[in-house]
């Protein structure tokens, strides 16, 4: 009985243990409190007074803000797209995408509120041969890029940059409408 009682309370005193040592996320002693860190999240984001806009309620405002994008591809052409989008400000994506693509890249677009993409020559070694195309429609961004490549090198000759997923392909998009944008 002594044995058990001994194993008992050997067992609730790790428990004990556990719960009191574990990590609470909002003791100071861990960094800031989970309201601290939502509160440093809202100071350091861009909040308007709906007065500061002229009368026009905060979502008109935003829509009518300019959200860039740029893609930067390998000068060899035929390599991965670096690209970033969402924010007001054109040098900002311009330096992010060329992080994004890596060593010996070049800018091959800057865009804002729109949706582009890139198609070129199957095989190509030569980023002044890729074809960007732009249109707010998705789906014609697509079409506009492969049907342009085309044109210059034959039909079934061309191939999408990047972008693909399985035989459906995606658009790069920038915008307030197309949930890539930042109030920074």
């Amino acid at each position: 009985m002594k044995k058990i009682n001994k194993f008992l309370f050997l067992i609730i005193f790790c428990a004990v243990s556990a719960i009191v040592f574990a990590q609470d996320l909002n003791n100071p002693a861990y960094g800031p409190t989970l309201q601290q860190r939502q509160m440093q999240a809202w100071h350091s984001s861009e909040w308007l007074d709906v007065d500061n806009i002229g009368g026009q309620d905060v979502d008109s405002y935003w829509k009518g803000q300019k959200y860039y994008a740029a893609l930067a591809v390998k000068r060899t052409g035929g390599g991965k797209v670096g690209w970033s989008a969402g924010y007001r400000d054109k040098n900002y994506v311009t330096i992010h995408a060329l992080k994004a693509c890596g060593t010996d890249c070049v800018v091959i677009g800057i865009f804002a509120n729109t949706c582009a993409m890139l198609a070129e020559l199957k095989g190509n070694k030569d980023s002044s041969k890729i074809f960007l195309a732009m249109d707010r429609n998705p789906e014609r961004a697509i079409d506009k890029a492969y049907d342009a490549c085309e044109l210059q090198n034959g039909v079934g000759n061309c191939r999408y940059t990047q972008r693909e997923q399985g035989s459906k392909q995606t658009a790069f998009c920038t915008g307030y409408e197309y949930g890539v944008f930042s109030r920074k």
